[in-house]
């Protein structure tokens, strides 16, 4: 299969759908699609960015590998909203192993903190923030300050889910 004219053949959710399954069967063609989203080629690494989020949900173990490289690419400034989007929602549909705890908590506060950032990509890295702090509750004061920062510009979608932030934070963590 040749991703990328299968990528440029036609944009619609079946065929991601379709492509997504050819990949979660193939680590070589999961390897491939990764070249894709990285690539400088903007329409191949947009459409590519929608099957990686894909694949993280259904193959979140193929992602292990790619952390530091996902992370140190969505903050890039250069880079189209939905390579950001769909990088951080990886982020979010996966288990982070604890060597990339850092890394990834290190990302998504910076993505948070931005005011650039669109909503979805904030969304997604409060919610990796919050499993973070649940595994390692040290964070869990820096993302409350955060937090308490961010609240009064923020959007309604983002303020929701901020407020499912502070009720888990509160019933999972204690300090």
């Amino acid at each position: 299969m040749n991703l990328e004219s299968a990528l440029l053949k036609e944009h619609s959710k079946a065929n991601s759908d379709r492509i997504a399954g050819r990949v979660c069967k193939s680590e070589l063609l999961f390897k491939e699609l990764m070249k894709l989203y990285y690539s400088n080629e903007k329409v191949v690494a947009q459409r590519a960015a929608w099957i990686v989020s894909i694949t993280a949900a259904r193959k979140p173990d193929f992602f292990n590998s790619e952390i530091p490289k996902i992370c140190r690419f969505i903050l890039r400034t250069d880079l189209h909203d939905a390579l950001i989007r769909n990088g951080s929602k990886v982020l979010e549909l996966i288990n982070i192993p604890d060597k990339h705890l850092a890394i990834v908590a290190d990302t998504c506060f910076k993505i948070l903190i931005d005011p650039k950032q669109k909503v979805a990509p904030k969304c997604y890295c409060l919610t990796v923030l919050t499993n973070i702090c649940i595994r390692v509750p040290e964070f869990k004061n820096e993302l409350q300050l955060v937090i308490e920062a961010q609240l009064p510009y923020s959007t309604a979608a983002f303020s929701a889910r901020i407020r499912q932030t502070q009720k888990i934070l509160k019933r999972k963590t204690s300090s």
